[in-house]
Formats: structure tokens, C-alpha cells, sequence
């Protein structure tokens, strides 16, 4: 009986390694039960009736059921914890316990009750006497992911801190094992994240630094590790650009496409992502009075934009920011014709957008708010060159607009509705 409670529970971690997690807790379940008709008192038998609560928990979180995921990892510690006495794998299943519900915790949001179960989590990772792989890893995790929740709250001075505790932890594994350099990485990125929020960008820039030295180690780096090493250029060329640092960002947005480029096959968030980079390097070559190779990058970044089914809203967003911003570079340049073209494309896409929120149930505010902003400096613009007639279909864009925000008068926010 207890083999075939065995087979159950493997077969339940086949189906979570295939990411089938409805059939995996199903078949913990299956096990459980076989487990209860031996003898639940059992010192064996418990720790597989708490083995399959607490896989029967990781499960649940992948599907994002984290109340129910809290539940499992409760009576899977109260299930360990009657065993006598406490081996040392058994006090890491307990530490693991309290480690994922923590991370149940942040996911629902429910911050104290996280940062508590770290705290806990630790200290029983800490009891066990053998420090080895598995109890740094998880005091590195646990600091880690307290990190996370303060990076969540806004306490990122405090963030920083758990993230230096955890590197430290991970720096004292002696092998340095993928899973390892995974977690190094993480923390690098999210303390990067700490110290943007805080407005620290040279120490932002090195943490970018950091992680793409511990991408290096990584012996067989897969799609999604080249994907990082790209984002984490991306993401330094940004840091320059808020330093006004503009010829480093413009260099870093160079290496961040080239690292795309070597992702060979590019998905739609890939697209994205470049038209982004392009994007932002327009903008630094407009910092620097380089219109026309603004103008070079904002062409290449529409193009992407237009190459992306389905459109959707969010890219009828962004290609109108691009045209706004391309309208103005020709505006400067005195090109009143391109001017022209660009805000007339403006107007056309802009009336694309309105016809898509005006079905959509739930309206972002702020993203109408910024159209109407650009609609109105873009009027003072079309006086220069007395376009009475795109100022006319302007003021009907905006009534449209204003006409979308009234019928979603209860979602707005810092909005004077007596005054739409």
C-alpha cells in the first residue's frame, strides 16, 4: 500500500514538471489518501502525507490559487512538525514551507504576514547544524524574497539591504551552480530596480554590470538568459539617459539591439522591446540636437510598431507617440510639410484608438489624459502653420475623448469631472 502511495505521489511530480498542475495535485491527493489508510502516526507515513501538502502547495501557486496554496503549507508544517525527533530533512521541508508561503503571502499582497514568514523561514533553515547548498540557498532566497516585498511597499533602501544580505549567502556556496547564478542575477536585477526607484543611477548601472558578469557563468545560456543579457542593456542605456549621459545610453541601446538580433526568432514582446530601444534612442539623439538621427529612429521604431499583429491598444499608443514626437523633430527642422504628414497620421490613428476604447470596459485614465495633453500642445503647433482645418478635427478628437472619460466617470481619478 505504501509503494502504491509512492507511485502516486511520483506520478503527481511528473505532471508538475510538465506544468500540468491540475493533474498533479489530483494525484497528490490520490497519494494522500493512500498514505491515511496505513497508519497516519507512522513516523514514514507522515512525512509523506506532509510531502504531498507541500507539493500539493507549490502546485496551487502556479496556478495562481495562493489562499489555497497557504492552506497546504500550513497542514503540510503541522505534519511535519509531529515528527520526533526532526531530522534534517524534514527541518528544510519546514523551512521550505514557511519560504514558499511567504511568497503566497506577497503575491496576495498581504505584506507583513510575507516578511514574517521569511523571518521564520530563515531561522529554521538557520537551526540546522550542516550549513550545506540547500540551507544557504534558502537563507539567500529568504533574504531575497523580503527584499521583494520591500521593493513592493516602496522601502527600497530596506530592499537593498535584504538584497546585499542574500548575496552574501549565495557567495558562500562553494559550487556555483546554475541555479545559483539564477538566483545572483535576480537579486542584481531587482536591486537595480531599488536603486533606480531611490534615483542612485551609477550604482543602478553597476548592478546591470553585475548580472550580465553572473549571465557569463551560466555554461549553456538558453533564450531566456540571452533575452536577459539584452534587457539588462536596455535597461543601463535608460540609467544614462536619466544621468544625461546620452552618447553611453545611445551606445548601450546599440549592444542591447545587437543582443536581440542574436535571439534569431523574434516573438511579439521581442518586437517590443526593439521598437522600444529605438524609441529611446531617438529620444537621447534629440537630447543631443541630433534631429535627424532622432528622426532615423523613430521611423525604425514605427516601422516595428506596424509589423506587430494584432495591433491592439497599447501599440496605437505608442505609434502615436512616435508620430507626435517625429511631427515636432520636423517642426524644429522647419520641414513644415513632414510636420504636417506626421500630426495628419496622428489624427488618423488617434481616431483608430477612440473607435477601440469606446468598447472597452475599463478605461486607463492616465493613458487618455497624456492624448489629450499632446492634442492640446499639438494645436498651438498647427496655429504656427494656420491648419484650421486639422485644428477643427482635433477639437472633435477631443470631444470624443472627453466623451470616453465621462462614461467612465467612476473609474476616474484626480479627474474634475464639471469640468469634461
Amino acid at each position: 500500500m505504501q509503494e502504491r502511495a509512492e507511485e502516486l505521489f511520483n506520478q503527481g511530480g511528473i505532471y508538475f514538471l510538465e506544468n500540468k498542475y491540475s493533474q498533479a495535485i489530483e494525484f497528490y491527493r490520490k497519494a494522500r489518501r493512500q498514505y491515511q489508510k496505513i497508519d497516519p502516526q507512522n513516523q514514514k507515513i507522515l512525512i509523506g502525507i506532509a510531502d504531498t501538502w507541500l507539493n500539493q502547495g507549490l502546485a496551487y501557486a502556479e496556478l495562481a490559487e495562493y489562499q489555497v496554496a497557504i492552506r497546504c503549507y500550513k497542514w503540510a508544517r503541522e505534519q511535519y512538525e509531529k515528527i520526533e525527533p526532526q531530522d534534517r530533512e524534514t527541518m528544510l521541508r519546514i523551512a521550505d514551507a514557511w519560504l514558499n508561503q511567504g511568497v503566497a503571502y506577497r503575491k496576495l499582497k498581504e505584506y507583513t504576514e510575507a516578511i514574517e514568514c521569511q523571518k521564520r523561514a530563515r531561522e529554521q533553515y538557520q537551526r540546522i547544524t550542516l550549513q550545506d547548498f540547500e540551507t544557504k540557498m534558502g537563507i539567500g532566497n529568504a533574504w531575497g524574497n523580503q527584499g521583494n516585498v520591500y521593493n513592493d511597499t516602496g522601502d527600497y533602501l530596506q530592499a537593498v539591504e535584504c538584497y546585499e544580505k542574500a548575496l552574501k549567502w549565495y557567495e558562500k556556496i562553494d559550487q556555483q551552480e546554475q541555479k545559483v547564478n539564477a538566483c545572483i542575477v535576480k537579486i542584481w536585477l531587482n536591486q537595480a530596480y531599488s536603486y533606480d526607484k531611490i534615483g542612485d543611477h551609477l550604482q543602478e548601472i553597476e548592478c546591470y554590470k553585475r548580472a550580465r558578469k553572473q549571465y557569463q557563468k551560466i555554461d549553456t545560456p538558453n533564450q531566456e538568459i540571452k533575452n536577459g543579457v539584452a534587457d539588462t542593456w536596455l535597461h543601463q542605456g535608460n540609467a544614462y539617459s536619466k544621468l544625461k549621459e546620452y552618447p553611453r545610453a545611445i551606445e548601450c541601446y546599440e549592444r542591447a539591439r545587437m543582443s536581440f538580433a542574436q535571439l534569431g526568432f523574434q516573438d511579439r514582446e521581442t518586437m517590443m522591446d526593439i521598437a522600444g530601444i529605438w524609441h529611446n534612442e531617438g529620444i537621447a539623439h534629440y537630447k543631443l540636437g541630433e534631429y535627424s538621427e532622432a528622426i532615423k529612429c523613430y521611423k525604425k521604431t514605427r516601422k516595428l510598431y506596424l509589423l506587430i499583429k494584432p495591433r491592439g491598444r497599447k501599440i496605437l499608443v505608442y505609434i502615436i507617440k512616435v508620430l507626435f514626437n517625429q511631427g515636432y523633430l520636423h517642426f524644429k527642422l522647419n520641414e513644415r510639410s513632414k510636420a504636417v504628414d506626421c500630426w495628419k497620421q496622428v489624427i488618423d490613428y488617434i481616431k483608430e484608438y477612440t473607435k477601440i476604447i469606446s468598447d472597452i470596459k475599463f478605461l486607463e485614465i492616465g493613458e487618455v489624459e497624456n492624448i489629450l495633453e499632446d492634442l492640446d500642445r499639438l494645436v498651438y503647433r498647427l496655429w504656427d502653420y494656420n491648419e484650421t482645418d486639422l485644428i477643427t478635427e482635433i477639437d472633435k478628437l477631443v470631444s470624443a475623448l472627453l466623451g470616453e472619460l465621462k462614461k467612465h466617470k467612476s473609474d476616474i481619478k484626480g479627474i474634475d469631472l464639471s469640468l469634461l
